[in-house]
């Protein structure tokens, strides 16, 4: 992703590159934890900030299971949606306080992603996002998502 359309710009003072980081062409997504290189350019082309979060030393495929069917993804979202997370004009919402006044949901995308919650967790667990809008009661709308475990239901530790 890059914030500034032109490097030609005479006004422009500072240029962002964000690279994250896929497996297998599937992102990486978590709470805490989003591994990225952020690279800010400034005048003539100098390097004005680096930051950097890392991936994992190594990566091995344990097993592989079957996902959630299209009907079991349905019937969770549709019984029981557990919101991950709101925002409001790009600002993320703390759900406990607002999640009582929202009126509908309406989920228009899912992608499966890896997910990791905790910097210090040594696997990728993956999951289906799916985002789309909430409405509250005073009208306002924001980007809703929630996380969904893509593995099959029997093949989880109960």
């Amino acid at each position: 992703r890059f914030e500034k359309t032109s490097l030609e710009d005479k006004d422009a003072t500072l240029a962002h590159f964000e690279f994250r980081y896929k497996i297998n062409n599937k992102k990486i997504e978590g709470l805490e934890f989003s591994p990225f290189i952020n690279i800010y350019i400034g005048p003539e082309f100098k390097i004005a900030r680096f930051d950097y979060q890392p991936s994992f030393k190594t990566i091995t495929l344990l097993n592989s299971y079957p996902l959630k069917t299209k009907e079991e993804i349905i019937k969770k979202i549709t019984t029981n949606p557990q919101v991950s997370f709101l925002k409001i004009s790009g600002e993320s919402i703390v759900l406990s306080e607002v999640a009582k006044n929202i009126t509908s949901l309406t989920f228009d995308n899912i992608e499966l992603v890896y997910y990791k919650y905790d910097p210090l967790q040594t696997y990728l667990q993956p999951v289906f996002l799916i985002t789309g809008k909430a409405t509250l009661k005073d009208g306002q709308e924001g980007e809703v998502g929630l996380y969904l475990p893509a593995i099959s239901d029997k093949y989880l530790l109960k």
